[in-house]
């Protein structure tokens, strides 16, 4: 896969021929054969398809009766069975569960989908175009520049994150990507970009982790005055949302958000196994294992959490004392967040898209990114998805590779990169 001299061009090659030849194995011998029928690439489930979103969009009864549901063609089961919908205690549904931002996008873009009033799907096909559209003008500079890039971009993520149509994954990923590219660059940040962190925070919290990138400062005083300016910020926002909320959706409150939270955090939907967390990987091995209940949970959950911030916090510190680049801090932070977050699904992994996009763009020539470039190539690969108590082999595969980028952007050094490129070009 790797020549001796690798390059960015002979990797990308290597990538896009891998995923074909998977995705043909898979349609031939999982569609055509009958074979592999306990495991999947994309959602198992075909009537689910593009739930994540419309599936929400619908379950709103204040917007849209049973009559204009089947005007519009919506699935049966989303109708009469759909989760969203049921009452969970008295007034709350699981919708509550989601962000205030969330809910407020879901809320309007339900509005909007009945106002249309053609097709259920209609109001996918317009927000998957605005997507599209915003793609373009990113990303149209990089593909006159090299056009296998377009091969990158619709890697396995956003293709899982279409058809789950997972759009507050593609809204706080474009956000993240607008503050990756001017830190990558080495530019500075104004107000405009704390906004765009703010709202891919509010969609996504884990994702505040990176808010360490604002404080890159030589000033004492300018490191304080950016933290305190971006928590108090981000708390404001969220609070004037939780404000907003209830306008848009009845009985939503801070309190029922933190109930459905606790629900979620105890429910088996963290074992989803479209999930590249490390406490996904244990629980999917321990089950392989012994296949009875899991013992662990919670506390595991908490010595994760504090061991890849711990890293994090070890690789800013690097950086500063210019042990180690701020592009291997950044690509330290998006490896250790994905890996602590329990559940990390899929679509999420689009933030890995734009961090190789921005290894790969015209900009970047440094040798020693082709190692970033094949790790992170290895967790854009389709993969096959099992559920416990058989072998996830996606979600070990990247929490390996995932762990393999921390170690390597850790250790910036010669030795380092020898032992891995022999391990590379030997497995």
């Amino acid at each position: 896969m790797i020549s001796n001299k690798p390059n960015k061009n002979n990797i990308i090659n290597s990538f896009i021929l891998l995923s074909f030849y998977i995705y043909l194995f898979t349609f031939i011998y999982k569609y055509q054969a009958g074979i592999l029928q306990n495991s999947w690439l994309f959602f198992h489930d075909k009537t689910d398809r593009f739930g994540d979103t419309l599936k929400i969009i619908y379950s709103f009864s204040s917007i849209f009766s049973e009559s204009e549901l089947i005007t519009l063609k919506v699935p049966e089961s989303w109708i009469y069975k759909n989760p969203y919908n049921k009452p969970f205690t008295e007034g709350t549904t699981l919708v509550m569960s989601l962000p205030p931002l969330t809910i407020i996008f879901l809320v309007i873009s339900a509005h909007f989908a009945k106002l249309i009033g053609v097709n259920y799907l209609f109001i996918f096909f317009i927000l998957t175009g605005v997507l599209l559209v915003i793609f373009s003008k990113l990303f149209f500079k990089d593909f006159k520049y090299n056009k296998k890039i377009i091969f990158i971009l619709f890697s396995f993520p956003l293709l899982f994150l279409l058809e789950r149509a997972n759009m507050m994954a593609a809204i706080s990923g474009i956000c993240l990507f607008l503050i990756f590219k001017k830190f990558w660059l080495g530019l500075d940040f104004n107000n405009l970009d704390i906004l765009l962190f703010i709202i891919a925070c509010s969609l996504r919290p884990n994702y505040l982790v990176f808010g360490l990138i604002f404080l890159f400062k030589d000033n004492l005083l300018l490191i304080i005055v950016n933290f305190l300016k971006i928590g108090f910020s981000y708390l404001a926002f969220n609070g004037i949302l939780f404000f907003l909320a209830p306008l848009f959706l009845e009985n939503y409150s801070f309190s029922n958000f933190i109930l459905l939270i606790d629900y979620y955090a105890n429910s088996n939907i963290r074992y989803d196994p479209w999930n590249s967390s490390l406490y996904n990987s244990i629980y999917n091995l321990y089950m392989y294992r012994f296949a009875e209940e899991f013992v662990l949970y919670r506390n595991l959950e908490y010595v994760i959490m504090f061991f890849y911030s711990s890293i994090i916090l070890f690789s800013f510190f690097r950086s500063k004392l210019n042990k180690i680049s701020q592009k291997s801090f950044l690509i330290i932070s998006a490896a250790g967040c994905a890996l602590m977050t329990s559940p990390f699904a899929d679509y999420h992994l689009i933030i890995f898209i734009f961090l190789t996009l921005l290894l790969v763009s015209k900009t970047e020539t440094k040798d020693f990114n082709n190692l970033n470039l094949v790790l992170l190539l290895i967790i854009l690969l389709p993969k096959f998805h099992s559920y416990s108590p058989n072998i996830n082999i996606s979600n070990i595969i990247n929490v390996i590779t995932l762990n393999l980028l921390i170690f390597q952007n850790l250790k910036s050094n010669v030795e380092t990169q020898k032992i891995l490129l022999k391990f590379l070009k030997h497995s």
